[in-house]
């Protein structure tokens, strides 16, 4: 005869109350990157319970975690594996980084503040310093991180901490695409103030040649496209024209149509500090010497899209 044993446990908890009966939230933020760095408030908002003792709950002191660098060199991370610089601090001045308990010792590197009367609600700021855009090809996108931040009942008289609890706090970095151009002489850097270049010829002659650099600077995607006013020859202004060829990077770029319809001369994604190097060569492919004289030009307009 088989037998079949069942046995039912019963087991019952009760919730561990809270020393100072704290409870604290910690607002998420949001920031978008401007060109030059900031520094953003945030509030922390404390509620003092009515089973909180007294005396020795009367001060609070909050930690923060490293986030997901694990580094109080604090970084927020893309979708894309990408990361940028930024930290928090206890005063607008950012003399000091806030710290996790056990490693901050001095006074910048938590936050502390008084809280007298029970029920009541208070707040603290901190402070989150972000990093600029200017002269930087950081990649568009959202980056965040996740920090954990805890909250302490101290008594000031013994040093003692009384734990409270723990909340998420996730800070959220918007870069937004960039894109410039810059229109140079053959060898030259980066310029964002220069836009537009002329190529003089002189007396024009078959075969005659100049060149052009155009670097591209992006933090995202991008295409290039090009048009020609005269779809690929220079005009004179009794309407006489002067076919010439372009090539881009050595590919020989057509040009006919180009007014009405721009060709596609590049493409690319987020680019160095020096940015993406184009070199545009443009060649005199015709005989000169029965041309009416007079003044000849074409005006070619680069355009930069972003992706």
């Amino acid at each position: 005869m088989r037998r079949f044993l069942a046995a039912l446990l019963v087991a019952s908890a009760q919730a561990v109350a809270k020393d100072c009966d704290y409870s604290f939230s910690v607002n998420n933020a949001t920031i978008e990157l401007l060109d030059s760095s900031q520094t953003v408030e945030q509030t922390v908002r404390i509620i003092r319970g009515q089973n909180s003792p007294s005396g020795r709950c009367r001060i609070y002191r909050i930690f923060f975690s490293k986030g997901l660098a694990n580094s109080y060199q604090r970084k927020a991370f893309s979708t894309k594996g990408a990361s940028l610089d930024y930290n928090l601090h206890s005063n607008i001045n950012k003399a000091g980084i806030l710290k996790e308990f056990g490693d901050a010792v001095s006074a910048n590197e938590y936050l502390q503040g008084e809280a007298p009367e029970k029920l009541s609600t208070y707040s603290r700021s901190f402070f989150i310093s972000a990093p600029g855009l200017a002269n930087n090809t950081m990649q568009a996108g959202t980056y965040s991180d996740l920090v954990q931040a805890t909250l302490y009942g101290y008594n000031d008289n013994s040093g003692k901490y009384l734990f409270e609890e723990t909340q998420n706090f996730t800070a959220v970095f918007r870069v937004p695409s960039r894109l410039q151009v810059s229109l140079l002489d053959e060898g030259g850097t980066f310029d964002p103030s220069s836009t537009s270049k002329i190529l003089d010829f002189g007396v024009l002659e078959q075969n005659q040649e100049r060149g052009v650099d155009l670097r591209v600077l992006s933090n995202g995607p991008y295409q290039l496209r090009l048009s020609s006013q005269n779809n690929g020859s220079l005009r004179q202004i009794s309407e006489s024209t002067i076919a010439y060829a372009l090539r881009v990077n050595g590919a020989l770029i057509s040009l006919g149509g180009s007014a009405s319809g721009p060709v596609a001369i590049g493409s690319g994604g987020a680019t160095p500090d020096a940015g993406h190097l184009y070199n545009l060569k443009v060649r005199i492919t015709e005989i000169t010497a029965n041309k009416s004289a007079g003044l000849y030009q074409d005006v070619i307009t680069i355009t930069a899209i972003a992706n």
